[in-house]
C-alpha cells in the first residue's frame, strides 16, 4: 500500500492545516529512528539534541508526565504523554496567554 502523502507534501500538510489555523505557531515531523527531521514549518529549524529531547521524552512517558520538558529556552507542564503523543502547556504572563506545544509520532507506513 502507498502512503497517503509524500514526503515532499509534508511541508505543505504542516503550513495548511496547522500553520494557517493560527493556533499553531511552528511545527515539525521527526522521523524518531533516524533521529532527523523530515519536515518543518519555515523558519523552524530543530538541532539534534532537541531531537533527542523528543525522543526520549517518548522512551520515558512517566518521567515526561512528572517532569515535563524543556524546549526553546522554555519550561512545559506535561498535560498528556503517551506512546503516541505529548501535550505539554507553558505559562506566561501572570497566566494569561497559555503556549502548548503538540509532538506527534508519525505512524508507519
Amino acid at each position: 500500500m502507498k502512503p497517503c502523502v509524500k514526503m515532499n507534501q509534508l511541508p505543505n500538510l504542516i503550513n495548511e492545516c496547522l500553520i494557517n489555523t493560527k493556533h499553531v505557531e511552528n511545527a515539525a515531523i521527526i522521523n524518531f529512528k533516524l533521529a532527523t527531521v523530515v519536515a518543518a514549518s519555515s523558519r523552524f529549524n530543530m538541532q539534534m539534541p532537541q531531537i533527542q529531547k523528543f525522543i526520549e521524552a517518548f522512551k520515558r512517558t512517566p518521567h515526561t508526565r512528572q517532569e515535563g520538558l524543556y524546549f526553546q529556552d522554555r519550561n512545559y507542564t506535561c498535560v498528556r504523554a503517551d506512546k503516541h503523543s505529548i501535550y505539554g502547556k507553558c505559562l506566561q504572563h501572570i497566566m494569561k496567554t497559555c503556549i502548548q506545544v503538540c509532538v506527534l509520532k508519525q505512524l508507519k507506513s
